[in-house]
Formats: structure tokens, sequence, C-alpha cells
């Protein structure tokens, strides 16, 4: 990568892990609040009107993700005049979407008494708590949208630092409001519903600061789709590929919610947060690379972009490996601490086990489809839906005959065959033009190395009876263990990867030269 990439990437890297840890952290804070005041059922009902509009925002199309990819070369060449037109036609493609996304919400709204008839809290608290989130989709259609020049200009930092300040003054409001007002909910929602407007209000006014001349037209949309055919064509292929992510994160909160308890859904969704949680810390280290790996393909250097693939690979499986290990040894120690000790909110180890492993393909999954989407590689549309077969109907078997642990362990199976698999032959066939074994062999040593290494761990925890009792007893032998894991892993990594020790010398080599130029400078 060039150093003005390097540079950026780092800086937002930087930024986003400055800012979510911050909300993290208010976020654990809040979340106990949550469960003492409104109870687990209704962190359930959330979890599951969450998933719900995420399955909404399947009618987006990919038009976000077309549009940043249409955006990389006009941007990297300072082409307003194309960048007005193609962030026009994301705007009249929006509106539209919004059209129908609204018919499609009305329609849901209508079956919430059969949906939610579980729920043992409010009615109203499901229609409000969905139409409170909604408003937050309907900006991001209208107003919000705009937003991704940011990303695809490689100043998502800026965004992080607006959007995570405000998350964060909003949830210490929420906290307040939680404490001190009784039948607090329908004021937890108004706060949620300013902070969307505050959002967007903010937005404009970012946009008009950083791209003075970025000037939207929607009544041009229809002359800009003729212009820009290739958009259309991107739509139509990322459509379907968001349909597998949407499935994969969604497909099992929603089966949940037919088999199994909202109750039992809110204790399952304290370790999705800390997994998600775990898992926004660590991206923000290495997801603002994507609009450079675009970049860097299209300079055409194969060698270049091989090397960097494969530090690429060695650093996902390292973070994804550190997001399982913590899940695995810790989640169930930091609950009680966290939220209250309730044996109820503890699970199963098996559901603990597959929910780090989900953790780690999650994590770690990201490299092909940098890559691919670098490459513009979005015509297998048909895998996409056959791992939104496999992943639902896993999940659905599993739940119907083994509960929570089998949802879980059939979401984490489904990943095997398309997301790993497939996408591996395609992207080393069909775009590196190079054998998929070369992938599978220098693959497959990191998940057996994550999985060794956190089972020895792990029974060294047990072994030798870590006090985790207290909040500080846990920091500290949480950090010891911590770090002793991390230098094992560095270890191993370091002597079996080769693309793990370039990586190494990648970032030595960089700290090295700005500490020179400060130097320099100085």
């Amino acid at each position: 990568m060039s150093a003005s990439r390097a540079h950026k990437s780092i800086l937002n890297s930087i930024y986003s892990f400055i800012f979510y840890l911050l909300g993290i952290g208010i976020t654990f804070f809040s979340r106990r609040f949550y469960f003492d005041a409104l109870g687990a059922d209704v962190s359930g009902m959330n979890t599951s009107i969450g998933s719900f509009l995420s399955m909404l925002s399947i009618a987006e199309l990919g038009i976000g993700g077309a549009v940043a990819y249409m955006l990389y070369k006009p941007l990297n060449e300072k082409d307003s005049t194309t960048i007005n037109e193609i962030i026009s036609l994301q705007g009249w493609f929006y509106r539209r979407i919004l059209m129908l996304v609204m018919v499609v919400a009305s329609v849901l709204l209508c079956f919430f008494p059969y949906i939610f008839r579980k729920f043992e809290g409010p009615l109203w608290y499901t229609y409000a708590t969905f139409l409170t989130f909604f408003m937050g989709m309907v900006m991001s259609y209208v107003v919000n949208y705009r937003i991704i020049i940011f990303d695809a200009d490689q100043r998502g930092y800026r965004l992080t630092m607006f959007s995570q300040g405000g998350a964060t003054v909003k949830s210490l409001l929420q906290i307040v409001i939680l404490y001190y007002i009784e039948n607090p909910y329908s004021y937890y929602l108004l706060m949620e519903l300013l902070y969307i407007f505050t959002f967007t209000f903010g937005i404009e006014i970012m946009v008009k600061k950083d791209y003075p001349w970025l000037k939207t037209n929607l009544k041009e949309g229809k002359t800009y789709l003729k212009k820009y055919p290739e958009v259309t064509t991107k739509v139509k292929q990322l459509f379907v590929h968001r349909l597998t992510y949407i499935g994969l994160m969604n497909a099992s909160p929603l089966i949940m919610t037919t088999l199994i308890s909202f109750a039992t859904i809110g204790y399952y969704s304290n370790y999705i947060v800390l997994m998600s949680n775990l898992g926004v810390i660590i991206g923000s280290l290495v997801n603002n690379l994507s609009a450079g790996i675009g970049s860097l393909i299209a300079e055409g250097n194969h060698s270049k972009t091989m090397k960097f693939f494969w530090e690429h690979l060695a650093l996902k499986n390292f973070l994804g490996a550190s997001v399982a290990f913590g899940i695995f040894c810790f989640a169930s120690k930091l609950i009680p601490l966290w939220m209250g000790n309730n044996p109820d909110y503890i699970l199963s180890v098996d559901v603990v086990f597959w929910i780090a492993c989900f953790a780690y393909i999650n994590t770690s999954r990201g490299t092909l489809d940098a890559f691919l989407y670098g490459k513009g590689m979005l015509n297998d549309m048909w895998a996409s839906v056959v791992d939104c077969i496999l992943n639902i109907s896993f999940s659905f078997i599993g739940g119907y005959f083994w509960g929570l642990p089998g949802i879980v362990a059939g979401g984490v199976l489904s990943y095997i065959f398309i997301p790993i698999i497939w996408k591996s032959v395609f992207l080393f066939r069909d775009g590196f033009e190079l054998s998929p074994w070369l992938y599978i062999k220098n693959y497959l040593p990191y998940p057996f190395i994550a999985l060794a290494t956190i089972a020895l761990t792990n029974y060294t925890i047990e072994y030798l009876s870590w006090d985790f009792s207290t909040i500080p007893r846990f920091l500290l032998n949480g950090l010891i263990i911590g770090i002793g894991y991390l230098a094992i892993l560095f270890a191993v990594y370091f002597v079996i990867s080769q693309g793990f020790r370039d990586l190494v010398y990648r970032v030595s080599d960089l700290v090295a030269n700005v500490y020179r130029t400060k130097f320099a400078k100085g």
C-alpha cells in the first residue's frame, strides 16, 4: 500500500479504536441499568426487532456498496463532476427504495401481536421500539446516504468521531433516565429519536464543510442511470450478497423467536453484545483497509497484491483467535460481574463454545470478501442464495432438535461451505489465477492453532483456579492471562506464517519511518 493509503488507514484505525472503545465502555455500563430497569424480556424483544430492521434493510439492494466501488476512481482523480452524479444516482435509488420499505414495514407491524405473543411486556413497547429505530433507517435513505463519500475517501474517522461521540452522550443520558425515572422506556426511546435527528443534522454540516462541492441532483437520476450502467450491474450482484450477510447475522435471532423464550434470547444477547463489541474494537483496527485494498488492486501489481493478501489473512485470523479466546475464556466470568450474579445469565459451555467459533469465523473471514469486492468479483450470486438456504436450514434443524446450542452450531457449520470453501476457490481460480489449494494450505493451520491455544489456556485457567470474583481481580488476572495468550499466539504465528512475519516487518518499518520523520522535523 502507498504511504498515503497507509497513513489514512492508520488514522482511521486509531480514531475508530479510541471512540469505539469509549462507546463500548459506556455500553457495558448502561446495559446493566437496562436489564435492571426493563428486564431480560425487553432485551430479547429489542434483539428480535433489530433483526427485523436488518432484514428490511435488504431493500437497500447493495446500492451503497456499488456506489462506494464506483467512487474509488473519481476520488483518486479528484473528478467532482462524476462524484456528484454517482452520489445523486444513489439518492435517486434510495428515495424509491424508501417507499417499498415503508410498505413492507406497515405490513410487518400488522403481525406484531402474533410475532410477540410470548412477550410479557406491554405490546406498545414493540411498536414504539420498531418505529423509533425505523426512523433512523428513513433518515439514512433521505439524507444520510451522502456519508458514503467519507468511507470511500478513507476519511471514515470523521464519521466515527461524531457518531460514537454522540452515541456516548446519548447512552449516558439514557442511564440517568433508567436510574431516576419510573416507567422509563418511553423516555429511553425518545432519547434514541433525538440522537437520530441530531446525527442527521450533524452529517449535513460535516458534508458541507468537508465536501462543499458535493451537490446532488436527484431529478437527473434516470439520466445518470443510463450514463453509469455499471452501477446497476453491481447493485444486482450486491443485492444477493447482501442477502447472505443479513441472513447470516439475523437468521439465528429470528429462529430463536419461534423456538425459545424471549428471556433466553436476552441472556444470549449478553454474549452477543460482548462478541460484537470485541469484534468492533478489533475490527476498527483493520476494517478501514477496504478502500485501500481496492486502490491497491487497481495498481495492477500482482506480487504486491498477493503479499498484502497473505498479511491481511494472517492479521484477520490472529484477531479472530483473540476474539474467540476472549469469549470462551472470559465471557461467563464477566457477565456475573457485569449483569448481576444470576445463574440464568450464564449459558452452558457448549453454547459458549459455538459462540466463540462464530466469533472466530466472523472476524477472520473478511480477507476473501475484501479482495473479491476490491476486484469487483460479485457475479457468484448463486453461491449467496445457497449460503442463505444452508444457514437458515442448519440453524432451524439444530434449534428444533437441540435448542439454543443447535441454533448457534447450525449457523457456524453453514459457514464452511460458501464463505470459506467456495469464496477461496472463486478468488484464487478466477481472480488471482492461482490454485485454490494454495489458499487452503495457508489457511488451515490458523483455526487449528486457535483451537489448540484457546483450549490450553482455558485448561490452565481452570487448573490454577484463577480468581475472577471481583472486578479488580477480573481485570488484573484477565490482563495477565490475556497478555500471556497473545504472546504465545504471536510467537506461534510468527514461526509458522510467512504472511504474519511480513506483516510484523511492515508495521515495524512503518513505525520506524514515523519516528524518523518526527525526529527529522524536530
